[in-house]
């Protein structure tokens, strides 16, 4: 092994924990900001809107509204595990004696991407009702 080598494997791991620990934040902003404003802000509205109009509503769409209230209600457990999962993440990223990083750098982009079609599936199942809402109210 030449002495370029651990200079390079060093500076290599350095970018891969720089990388995992930027893509932890960007992951923990999406989580955070789409589906928290989604869960606790939007389908709260959209519930209020399908009472006042009795609109029976498919499985999908009662799931995501009961889901919603659930984490509404119990902010106190959901809250302490979200920041939990993501202190454990970043401490892993930090950790130098592993190369944890690559871990957390994979789990990222999984949970992005978790967080984006979890976007989509409430997109999905408020369209429906709301179509149905706006056909009812045409005629």
């Amino acid at each position: 092994m030449t002495t370029v080598e651990p200079v390079i494997q060093t500076s290599t791991e350095r970018i891969g924990r720089i990388a995992a620990l930027v893509l932890l934040v960007i992951s923990f902003l999406a989580v955070a900001g789409l589906d928290g404003l989604t869960t606790l802000y939007v389908i709260p509205k959209f519930d209020k809107i399908f009472k006042d109009f009795h609109t029976t509503l498919p499985d999908a769409t009662v799931f995501l509204i009961q889901f919603s209230d659930f984490v509404r209600l119990n902010w106190y457990v959901s809250m302490p595990m979200f920041f939990g999962v993501y202190t454990g993440l970043f401490l892993l990223a930090l950790n130098r004696e592993r190369k944890w990083w690559l871990f957390v750098l994979v789990l990222s982009i999984m949970i992005t991407f978790l967080s984006v079609l979890s976007v989509c599936f409430v997109t999905i199942a408020l369209f429906q009702p709301l179509v149905s809402l706006i056909q009812s109210v045409k005629s």
